[in-house]
């Protein structure tokens, strides 16, 4: 399918210019960065909440990493394909890492 402008001319399709994927088969973090927030509001408001009681907090407040890692989540990360890799793969495959 040819994708036209509403000026009637062919649009050209983006690409991403550096070969870099998610590892697995998880498109999106979506609602694993929806929970993870939700999570992390209610720890801090939780530590708020014990702040306010004494004059000085007894414990510091909560981190990121304390509620959830990158890898506690869909994809895993992300993975850099080049180099040899690139220079065997036929067309196809390279076509689908770099489509957005």
């Amino acid at each position: 399918m040819i994708r036209r402008s509403a000026h009637g001319t062919r649009t050209g399709h983006s690409y991403n210019r550096t070969p870099i994927a998610g590892i697995c088969v998880c498109h999106s973090e979506k609602q694993d960065k929806r929970i993870w927030h939700s999570r992390m509001r209610a720890a801090e408001r939780a530590w708020l909440y014990r702040a306010a009681q004494e004059e000085e907090p007894s414990t510091p407040a909560p981190v990121a990493n304390e509620i959830a890692t990158p890898w506690d989540f869909g994809k895993d990360g992300k993975h850099w394909y080049g180099g040899a890799w690139l220079a065997r793969q036929e067309g196809r495959m390279y076509r689908s890492i770099m489509a957005k």
